[in-house]
């Protein structure tokens, strides 16, 4: 018997991802219409934890959040980061 890898969908969307063409023709159909203005040679991938501090009158609270993908490109010379959530559940 040959075991079978299970794939998850959070896992098969960073594969997908991770790759420069997919990662731009992906932003280029979903957030510019179509138009092409990301360019795989120009994408730079950045480690993704952020942590930051929630403070308001109730109580003090330390966050910590991780995006699948970021991502900083060159758009019509302006440099954007850009990060993508995979979320196959509602939490």
């Amino acid at each position: 018997m040959i075991p079978i890898n299970k794939v998850t969908s959070d896992s098969a969307c960073r594969t997908f991802l991770s790759n420069d063409v997919s990662f731009a023709s992906f932003i280029n159909a979903v957030v510019f219409e179509g138009e092409q203005l990301i360019h795989p040679e120009n994408l730079v991938y950045y480690e993704n934890d952020t942590a930051f501090i929630i403070n308001d009158s109730k109580r003090i609270e330390d966050k910590k959040r991780r995006r699948d993908i970021v991502v900083k490109s060159d758009i019509n010379g302006i440099y954007c980061i850009l990060g993508v959530e995979h979320q196959s559940s509602v939490d």
